[in-house]
């Protein structure tokens, strides 16, 4: 596909005034919708009103300035120091209505953001991963998928082998991150060695390794992932072995007790890490019979005979660890352990899986199955399928794609994350580019660019079941494949703060309990109940996912409600040790549970 450097910017913006407040009339290539910013006594507010009624924006827009307020004037310190400032952004959100039109809510750029506003061009890093679903998801529809056999269904040894136990993955498990096996081997090992050569490393491995040896999609998955997982590969048995592993020790002597309490209901994260065999949550030998245990495993055979007063077989019993009669597979699938970085012992560890494990390998491996099976790359069909048909043009030429030959791009403000604390609140200091390529080459999930208005129009065609401006980029019942939880993290766990996760999406079902209601749950039903969860879901029923850039996404479905919080912050700790872009997690779950309650659960 021809890469173009250049743009015109088309017919732009005319502001009109409403007394006070500036409106913004958004032609051409923008998204079509109604303004609804302005003063609630005002005669042509209440004129708009009428297409919504109830909704008081001039109190929407307050509770905003309350929320994002002090992005407008803080300094670099101040920013740094408080992990609710969402330093310089855009926010655009908008509401369908019962006759097609697109009422905007709320659209504004906070702090010091770009002068391009709503057209400025930002790397999305993850949430990207739903721009891949929904290109996959049209893709299924095409004669090329179809005679391929391509879809959800699909397993990964269906086109690769030598992948191990990751060959039983289906690709609507990759997509949901929920896949057997996946552990964030590979990004460990690169971090590890980043680590101990002194380079800059990203808290998940970015860039890719295969992006550093410049393999294609393929090449990754048969050169690195499939071998990273395959029988007898350097993280299997003796190496896995080495690493630290507490899933199967009480670090604190009351975990007896604690448990005894009902702690394993009231604090599942902190007794899953701390006081794991007390639960009973993983497959571990138990406490009691460590001694019979360590009989066995000075002599495997006694693990088919040697038997408890019952005449149970210990293997099957108090000593399944070590008989190893859990498999590898039974225990990931009971999230037993995953690898990651330990940041302050800065080498591999072993640590309790509560919740999904983020790998963006799992992607790339979906990349290389399309591309085994159509002859194509992701990146071809995420242009074709969906970004070429939505207009998104400045996404599109800031990776370095037009749909036009004639296109001149040199005028397209593209923007990757400042390096430095202090160049965070002034976007003047931004790396800028008319065009920067693809963020990755090989983590699809974390390669595309757009604007705030470009994301728009995605969920223009997403709140409307698939179809925008009168084409259909995609089926009814894809969208519903998409939002839907496939992977669950109740009862204690979490993914990345949501408690569900769909294809490319995080779904928060609703808040968590208070601990009293957590109590008195548990006394009554002895189980941890299912909203028990340590997420930060401010309201009910929502979709939403964010990137390691801080942009973040928000879809209230069933009432045809989504926002975009577009900004740009690096993916390294502050010298305080907190990650500067996962304040976005703080504030973007607030800015939810504020639409869920202007716009209530149907």
């Amino acid at each position: 596909m021809a890469r173009i450097r250049g743009l015109k910017v088309g017919p732009f913006i005319c502001a009109l005034a409403c007394l006070s407040v500036q409106w913004m009339l958004i032609q051409a290539e923008s998204p079509k919708g109604t303004e609804g910013s302005c003063k609630p006594d005002d005669e042509v507010c209440q004129a708009e009103q009428q297409k919504l009624p109830g909704f008081d924006s001039g109190r929407f827009e307050k509770d905003l300035s309350d929320l994002f307020g002090k992005s407008e004037t803080c300094t670099a310190e101040e920013f740094e120091n408080d992990m609710n400032i969402m330093g310089p952004g855009h926010i655009w959100c908008q509401k369908r209505l019962d006759n097609g039109e697109w009422y905007t809510l709320s659209q504004k750029s906070y702090g010091n953001y770009p002068a391009s506003g709503h057209n400025a061009g930002m790397a999305l890093r993850s949430i990207s991963k739903i721009f891949v679903s929904a290109a996959f998801m049209a893709l299924t529809h095409t004669p090329t998928a179809k005679d391929a056999g391509l879809n959800l269904d699909s397993k990964v040894g269906d086109f690769f082998k030598n992948c191990g136990i990751l060959e039983k993955a289906t690709l609507r498990e990759l997509f949901a991150m929920n896949a057997t096996g996946i552990d964030n081997r590979i990004a460990v090992e690169v971090i590890t060695q980043r680590q101990k050569e002194g380079k800059p490393f990203d808290h998940v491995g970015f860039p890719s390794i295969c992006d550093e040896l410049g393999y294609g999609i393929s090449e990754c998955a048969e050169k690195v992932v499939c071998p990273a997982y395959a029988e007898g590969n350097e993280y299997d048995s003796e190496k896995m072995d080495s690493i630290p592993d507490s899933t199967c020790t009480n670090l604190n002597p009351q975990c007896p007790q604690y448990a005894a309490n009902g702690y394993c209901a009231l604090y599942p994260r902190f007794m899953a890490q701390a006081c794991s065999p007390a639960c009973k949550y993983f497959c571990c030998d138990d406490e009691e019979s460590k001694d019979n245990c360590l009989m066995l495993n000075f002599d495997k055979k006694l693990c088919k005979t040697a038997k408890d007063e019952q005449g149970n077989l210990l293997a099957d019993t108090v000593c399944r660890r070590t008989c190893k009669t859990c498999s590898h597979e039974e225990e990931l699938k009971l999230q037993g352990w995953h690898l990651s970085f330990d940041e302050s012992s800065m080498k591999p560890a072993k640590k309790i899986r509560i919740g999904c494990v983020y790998d963006n390998y799992g992607y790339t491996l979906v990349d290389a199955v399309v591309e085994k099976a159509t002859g194509k790359s992701m990146i071809h069909w995420i242009v074709e399928l969906v970004m070429k048909p939505l207009k998104m043009t400045v996404g599109l030429k800031c990776m370095g794609f037009s749909a036009n030959e004639e296109d001149d791009m040199d005028s397209v403000e593209c923007y990757r994350a400042p390096e430095k604390i202090e160049h965070h609140v002034d976007s003047s200091l931004w790396p800028k580019s008319s065009s920067f390529g693809l963020e990755s080459d090989t983590w699809i999930s974390n390669a595309l660019f757009t604007s705030a208005r470009d994301f728009v129009v995605f969920n223009q065609m997403l709140m409307n079941n698939g179809t925008w401006n009168g084409q259909t980029i995609m089926q009814k019942e894809d969208v519903d494949e998409i939002l839907n939880p496939v992977a669950s993290y109740a009862k204690g766990g979490d993914c990345i703060g949501v408690q569900y996760f769909g294809l490319g999406a995080g779904y928060c079902k609703e808040p968590p309990m208070s601990q009293d209601e957590v109590i008195e749950y548990y006394r009554v039903h002895q189980e941890i109940p299912e909203k028990q969860n340590p997420t930060l879901c401010e309201g009910e029923d929502y979709w939403t996912w964010a990137g390691s850039y801080s942009s973040r996404f928000i879809y209230l479905r069933d009432q045809a409600v989504s926002c975009v919080l577009f900004n740009n912050h690096g993916a390294y700790k502050t010298t305080h040790g907190q990650r500067i872009s996962s304040r976005t997690h703080i504030y973007g779950h607030k800015l939810a549970g504020i639409l869920r309650r202007y716009f209530p659960k149907l």
